[in-house]
């Protein structure tokens, strides 16, 4: 999509990866990075951020059906009908909490899907997942799941989705979409990754692995990149674009989300 009244970015990244063109969110968003906001509008402003990335994430994914749902002017008139799209009911989902920074973000995920599926189609999955930082360098070089993580079962037939504030190294993500493909059964019918912000390393590294994954972000970080690279569309010269430091931290950036949120670093 072109223009700046687009609802997605215009980019090379590929169909499935989807940035908000949304001066909202960015408000919100660069709200959220400023050294200045207190702790105490974190939470809100990721809950703000996810009422509009979630039903995306919803529309984006889930298939539909038809539906005609009497209304209550149908007592008046035959034409009191509602008539429209809604989400398939016959929908699964498995909803993943990445403790931390993707536990307010999974619950908005999980409020929201159990409001547009029938009871018994949605479940919250809980993993504790910790990053692998290099001993040296402290680059993020990979992550780890413990063996204390709740998940229910395996995630067969349903549409998973991984709702986690930032897509960077993308360590994490492949650690979970892998525990779920070679450990939990049956495969999900699709993924959804919903983020506030990634970076093209990011969607690089999840499409060699994920192809068909679906990406949802509220913004795009490659604050590193050369200013010749930031000129062109996003994924142009996807090459050059650098959006991560030298330890695997997001560059505009927004901090560590996971101990902002939770004040682990009072």
């Amino acid at each position: 999509m072109d223009g700046t009244n687009s609802l997605f970015i215009a980019h090379k990244y590929g169909p499935n990866v989807h940035i908000l063109n949304s001066a909202y969110v960015n408000g919100l968003r660069a709200r959220f990075g400023a050294p200045t906001t207190p702790q105490r509008d974190l939470p809100g402003l990721v809950r703000r951020i996810y009422d509009v990335v979630t039903p995306l994430a919803i529309d984006l994914a889930l298939p539909r059906i038809q539906a005609n749902v009497d209304t209550r002017m149908r007592q008046f008139t035959e034409h009191g009908v509602f008539r429209g799209q809604i989400v398939d009911p016959a929908t699964k989902a498995v909803v993943i909490n990445v403790l931390r920074a993707g536990s307010l973000p999974s619950q908005c995920g999980y409020e929201a899907l159990v409001e547009v599926l029938p009871d018994g189609h949605t479940r919250l999955d809980h993993l504790m997942v910790a990053r692998i930082s290099d001993p040296i360098t402290k680059a993020v070089i990979g992550a780890k799941i413990s063996p204390d993580s709740k998940i229910d079962g395996n995630a067969g037939g349903s549409y998973l989705y991984m709702l986690d504030c930032a897509g960077a190294t993308g360590s994490t993500t492949l650690t979970v979409l892998d525990l779920y493909h070679e450990t939990c059964g049956l495969q999900p019918t699709g993924i959804v990754l919903g983020h506030m912000v990634i970076c093209p390393e990011y969607i690089r590294r999840v499409q060699k692995y994920y192809p068909n994954a679906i990406i949802i972000s509220g913004c795009l970080d490659r604050g590193l990149s050369p200013p010749e690279v930031l000129a062109l569309e996003p994924g142009m010269d996807w090459d050059h674009e650098v959006g991560l430091d030298e330890h695997g931290y997001l560059v505009g950036g927004v901090g560590d989300i996971g101990a902002n949120l939770n004040g682990t670093k009072i």
